[in-house]
């Protein structure tokens, strides 16, 4: 008797290589795109001057911030803007109110002086 043999081709090993590779190339084009993402978000680059192959000196204003930096800048200015709008927001109304009461205080002060020359006016005029 002849004992027969037989060769596995595809199943279980194949579905299991093809799957590993399918995830493999999920995982590393999620990583060349979370690289591309951090390596323009979070990027410095430094502008420097040589002189005669010597590093002379590093220009700051000439800096490339990535979009991180710039919107922590932003982010920094806008807090520092609130801050001084919220304590100076009360002392300007402080300061709005101290100037309405003494602009009335002097309009009261000039009607009470005409009231009373137009007041003494009536007064000698019917006793003459």
């Amino acid at each position: 008797m002849v004992k027969k043999q037989y060769n596995q081709k595809g199943g279980m090993p194949g579905a299991v290589a093809a799957v590993g590779q399918f995830v493999v190339v999920v995982v590393w084009s999620i990583g060349v795109a979370l690289y591309d993402f951090f390596k323009n978000t979070f990027y410095i680059t430094a502008k420097s001057h040589k002189m005669n192959g010597a590093l002379d000196y590093f220009d700051y204003t000439l800096y490339k911030w990535g979009s991180f930096w710039i919107f922590l800048k932003w982010c920094f200015k806008s807090a520092i803007y609130l801050v001084i709008f919220c304590y100076g927001g009360p002392i300007v109304i402080l300061a709005g109110i101290i100037y309405l009461y003494s602009q009335l205080a002097e309009k009261m002060s000039v009607r009470n002086d005409e009231l009373d020359m137009t007041n003494n006016k009536k007064n000698n005029a019917t006793t003459v």
